[in-house]
């Protein structure tokens, strides 16, 4: 568990060769010992091994070995192995925009750690799928779990994630005050100084600092923050913070596609590929750094479908400047609470006491949509359970 442990360590540190080392050796001497022996010590190697073999880009081997750990886990009951596995199937996954296999994983994990008590794993797990409804622009999903994770009391490394989504969702909105989330994020992410953490902390203050229309703290931020991930084997994490480095600076390693086609000043291309992830916000973004009058115009118009307010009134700057038409913002829902005419067809039903599946049966959609209609509707009315939402319904419907 020692050699183990050693790899657990470069794997959070997010370095291959030495994860692989310290991985391997752990194996080798399994594999000298009875049958059985160790299982605990060969799924969490194999876990190390999975993890980072998908963070640096085998995706067929690092998931072979993170569910041979994950199988391992719960044929053994070994519950907190098998938490472990899930979270970092997940986690991969939704860093990767790999979000089939990111449902996949959060359902399943969400399922057995719920069932078996493993509070701090369903907090971590539920924080991941904030960011993972963020980024498919599903952002009422987002804060409703997001806000179920703050209230928890979760630990820094599970409360990291939920914290950056709030504070994204205020500053795309231009509502809150997002600063203090953000300083709090720093602090964390610091502290951890693991490039997972650094990465997507950096991310959201440049996507914020460039909704503010601060180029500076763009710049002051991003510098500041590559050296913490020019060197880590993962280009997902080099590549978030890479794409705000100043087109001067010469990146010099590999990053993900979307974040080198934005580096090579491919804006529309990459605006597709985003598109392509389901990454609607990442989309109008890479349209509006573009600073071309027609991807900026279209640009607009997605900010304003998903209700970035800040965002879309920076595109129109910089339409403005350029000297072309902007234009009109789009009409805001008249629900008091903001429900779309879906949501509200939803709340009928939650208020008749349909479960989600016979709701999803009623409307014909699927019951993870109707899951996340439910979701939504929690968070923008601002109530924890469907209970609540029930006996409030009738207020909920007409404000």
């Amino acid at each position: 568990m020692a050699l183990s442990n050693r790899a657990g360590l470069s794997m959070l540190k997010t370095q291959l060769a030495p994860t692989r080392d310290w991985g391997e050796r752990t194996l080798t001497v399994l594999d000298g010992l009875p049958d059985g022996a160790g299982r605990d010590v060969r799924v969490h190697a194999l876990n190390n091994l999975g993890t980072i073999e998908i963070a640096a880009g085998d995706l067929v081997h690092g998931k072979q070995m993170l569910e041979q750990s994950l199988e391992g886990a719960r044929a053994a009951n070994l519950q907190e192995h098998a938490a472990r596995a899930y979270c970092n199937l997940s986690s991969t996954a939704v860093t990767q925009r790999r979000h089939a296999d990111a449902c996949r994983w959060l359902d399943e994990g969400l399922i057995y750690c719920t069932d078996r008590d493993l509070d701090s794993w369903t907090g971590y797990l539920l924080g991941w799928r904030s960011r993972m409804h963020l980024d498919r622009g599903e952002e009422a999903a987002a804060r409703a779990d997001a806000v179920a994770v703050m209230r928890s009391g979760s630990s820094a490394v599970g409360s990291l994630e939920p914290l950056l989504v709030l504070a994204q969702l205020d500053a795309r909105a231009g509502t809150g005050a997002p600063d203090e989330a953000f300083a709090r994020a720093v602090e964390m992410s610091e502290a951890m100084a693991e490039a997972q953490r650094i990465g997507p902390t950096t991310s959201a203050r440049c996507e914020a600092a460039w909704i503010a229309g601060d180029d500076d703290a763009i710049m002051q931020v991003a510098r500041a923050a590559w050296p913490h991930v020019d060197e880590v084997d993962c280009p997902w994490h080099r590549g978030e913070v890479a794409t705000w480095l100043p087109a001067g600076v010469d990146a010099g390693v590999p990053v993900a596609p979307p974040y080198a086609l934005e580096r090579e000043g491919r804006w529309a291309e990459a605006a597709a590929l985003w598109a392509s992830l389901e990454s609607p916000f990442e989309q109008a973004l890479a349209l509006a750094r573009s600073g071309e009058v027609a991807l900026l115009t279209d640009a607009v118009r997605l900010f304003d479908r998903q209700g970035a307010t800040a965002a879309a009134a920076r595109a129109r700057t910089s339409l403005q400047a350029l000297g072309a038409p902007v234009p009109r913002a789009t009409r805001a829902s008249s629900h008091p609470h903001g429900l779309t005419p879906r949501e509200q067809e939803v709340l009928q039903l939650v208020a008749r006491g349909l479960s989600d599946a016979a709701i999803a049966e009623a409307l014909v959609i699927s019951r993870r949509t109707a899951e996340h209609h439910v979701a939504a509707i929690l968070g923008k009315v601002g109530v924890r359970s469907r209970r609540e939402l029930e006996t409030g319904s009738a207020d909920a419907s007409s404000g």
